[in-house]
């Protein structure tokens, strides 16, 4: 297959590519690669999924022909977590891209274990429709929603106590205000979006008590206890930071006399602000930066040289009084408030060449 002449293989994340490659095409597969995630440890639940995001499904709506297709798979949980993220996270990603009914575009079926989506941004013909019925009976799949949907056919051949992706859906494509609809499910289905691409993430604190009165009792599938062990590790290291770091102090302040160490533990809490202040513009910095380099390890590199060569260079100037430390501070201040118009747009931009 990779040796036909109208393959061509290319090694980099889909977002990437769609964003930097400039071609339309008919069909837009996103295949169901990842492996089936109960999450009953919580490890996924921060995993950034660019591809997933409110903007990463319309730049691959972007990329289609008049007549062209996006095609999604996911995993089926109960009560349903991925499926029906991924139909808010494409409704939202029609709605902004200027669909006014995104339900007339949306047909979506599903198996024992899987969902498929097929969006067609310029409408499903009646005969295409009949098509897909046709499909869709002889390999026995249940139709989850299509524009014309009746709602005996959402619980046919893979018969569940309750059609629950549908009727969410349903609901979801006739409330006047789609938050009303996530606020009222028991986990987090909001879209996903680029500031908070975290697609498996389903986790909310009205589940707290529920969580902890049946801890170690049965399987927790959506974030869950798993959630709750990654506030426990952050809770440990900084626990451990403080003891390596203030314990080894404490006992060389014994050592030493007052007057060597008066003053200096407000050098503490201003080194430790500033390793905070390092640590806010890096994460961004770097979440932001892969989405044009495509890789976290590439972004982490390229951030780190360069904060630490500015960093370097900022510090010789404050030593060489190239800047009065007024300018220094609003030139500082300026920075940061364009950052968030500034760097995404120069992102933008960059990808495209």
């Amino acid at each position: 297959m990779y040796a036909h002449p109208q393959v061509d293989v290319v090694s980099e994340p889909g977002r990437v590519f769609l964003q930097r490659e400039q071609r339309v095409y008919d069909i837009c597969y996103f295949p169901l690669t990842d492996a089936y995630r109960p999450v009953t440890s919580g490890a996924y639940s921060l995993a950034e999924n660019y591809t997933l995001t409110v903007e990463g499904l319309r730049s691959a709506l972007a990329r289609l022909s008049p007549q062209g297709t996006l095609v999604i798979s996911r995993w089926l949980q109960s009560p349903p977590s991925e499926s029906l993220r991924l139909m808010t996270t494409l409704v939202e990603a029609l709605t902004q891209g200027g669909v006014e009914r995104p339900g007339d575009v949306i047909l979506a079926y599903r198996g024992i274990q899987t969902l498929t989506v097929l969006v067609k941004p310029a409408s499903w013909t009646a005969e295409e429709l009949s098509t897909a019925r046709g499909f869709l009976e002889s390999r026995r799949f249940d139709l989850v929603w299509s524009p014309d949907i009746q709602a005996e056919e959402a619980n046919r051949f893979n018969r569940l106590p309750e059609p629950e992706i549908y009727l969410q859906v349903k609901a979801l494509l006739a409330a006047s205000d789609r938050g009303d609809v996530y606020a009222a499910y028991p986990y987090n289905i909001s879209p996903p979006d680029d500031d908070h691409p975290f697609f498996f993430h389903f986790f909310t604190w009205e589940q707290t008590p529920e969580i902890l009165s049946t801890m170690g009792k049965t399987w927790q599938p959506f974030g869950g206890s798993g959630y709750f062990i990654l506030l426990a590790l952050l809770a440990l290291v900084v626990v451990f930071s403080a003891v390596l770091i203030l314990l080894p102090l404490a006992f060389q302040r014994k050592a030493a006399s007052h007057a060597h160490w008066k003053g200096k533990s407000g050098l503490l809490v201003y080194f430790g602000l500033l390793g905070l202040g390092f640590l806010f513009l890096e994460i961004p910095l770097i979440q932001r930066w892969i989405l044009l380099l495509g890789q976290p390890t590439y972004a982490f590199a390229v951030v780190i040289a360069a904060l630490l060569l500015f960093s370097g260079l900022g510090s010789m100037s404050a030593q060489a009084n190239w800047l009065k430390p007024r300018i220094a501070l609003g030139v500082l201040a300026l920075t940061a408030l364009g950052y968030t118009m500034i760097i995404p747009l120069a992102l933008i931009w960059a990808s495209t060449i």
